[in-house]
């Protein structure tokens, strides 16, 4: 527990907060160590809660969870303020709620209501750019870790109608970025209005159009969520195939928090996967046996994808407090 000079080694309050989409309305916290009590589109409140949090940090005085946090160290406020500002999180500011209310300003476009539903079950466009902002936050810094080629080629695999790519084409703009996806008409819809950037229609299985070996990472948020094990091996050997030696993936699954959420955790422990449950989402755009609802224990996703990819990092629940997000490099 700190004492009197000293803190925890934590810089959230300044770059980023966790939503959890799967209530409704959807809920905030400040991190995992807190209960999802905020509202995540009460933007005055969230500034209030963050900056008490960061008073407290930056004045050695942690309150509530903090001062019991199993995942920040004690250091001195000295530490504490010095680390903050090499990693240049020294503005009394919080970096994703600064961001969220940037974009929502600025009265950016947005695709019609149906694409927005399909790809983010929302039909507020608020609400559908939050959603690829909170996103960009998962993803961004694994990019940036994982991924340190000159020349980064970016595949958004499962773009939809640009959710996240509209994102990383303004915070990466020196990387290639192209998208790919089955629904045609928001493949479309990119294209018009996402300029530099490569989208091209894919089918439900393999292969793609694109060149073997084209990129350094691929980003692919609620794709193999939706696919039966036979459809993930498929696509798990065509993304390493894709991807530069030692190449990258970041992308989510429904793992053991999502089980329990949806009442099956015992049925996943014994089985694996399930890939059993039917998505009526993309209706009339995919085959009707395509698109499902699929979890899997973290156990079953080493094992079956461990032949193409060695996992460097698995966050339990760490996509809207609901998939986990696994990151794996080519062998």
């Amino acid at each position: 527990m700190p004492g009197r000079d000293t803190t925890r080694l934590c810089d959230l309050p300044w770059r980023r907060f966790l939503v959890d989409t799967q209530s409704e309305p959807p809920m905030a916290a400040p991190c995992r160590n807190y209960p999802f009590t905020l509202a995540a589109r009460d933007f005055e409140r969230l500034n209030l809660e963050l900056r008490v949090l960061r008073e407290n940090l930056a004045s050695g005085r942690p309150m509530g969870p903090c001062r019991e946090c199993p995942d920040a160290p004690t250091v001195s406020v000295a530490a504490l303020r010095a680390s903050l500002e090499a990693s240049g999180h020294s503005d009394d500011v919080n970096q994703m709620l600064s961001e969220i209310q940037r974009v929502a300003e600025a009265g950016i476009s947005t695709p019609p209501i149906e694409l927005m539903y399909r790809v983010a079950h929302t039909t507020s466009p608020a609400d559908f750019l939050i959603s690829g902002l909170i996103t960009l936050f998962d993803v961004l810094p694994l990019i940036q870790q994982y991924d340190r080629s000159p020349q980064r080629r970016i595949l958004d695999w499962g773009s939809g109608c640009g959710r996240l790519t509209r994102h990383l084409f303004r915070v990466l703009p020196e990387s290639a970025l192209s998208g790919c996806d089955v629904d045609a008409e928001a493949v479309q819809w990119c294209r018009e209005n996402l300029p530099g950037g490569t989208f091209r229609v894919t089918e439900t299985m393999p292969p793609t159009s694109f060149d073997r070996g084209q990129f350094t990472s691929i980003v692919g948020f609620s794709v193999l969520t939706h696919m039966s094990r036979t459809h993930q091996d498929a696509w798990i050997t065509e993304l390493a195939d894709l991807l530069v030696p030692g190449g990258i993936i970041v992308v989510t699954v429904m793992g053991e928090a999502a089980a329990r959420r949806n009442g099956c955790a015992e049925e996943l422990l014994r089985y694996g996967i399930l890939d059993d449950r039917p998505d009526s989402t993309l209706q009339g755009i995919a085959p009707p046996d395509y698109y499902r609802s699929t979890f899997q224990s973290r156990s079953y996703t080493e094992q079956a994808w461990a032949t193409r990819f060695e996992l460097l990092e698995y966050v339990e629940a760490g996509a809207f407090n609901y998939q986990d997000i696994v990151v794996m490099r080519k062998r």
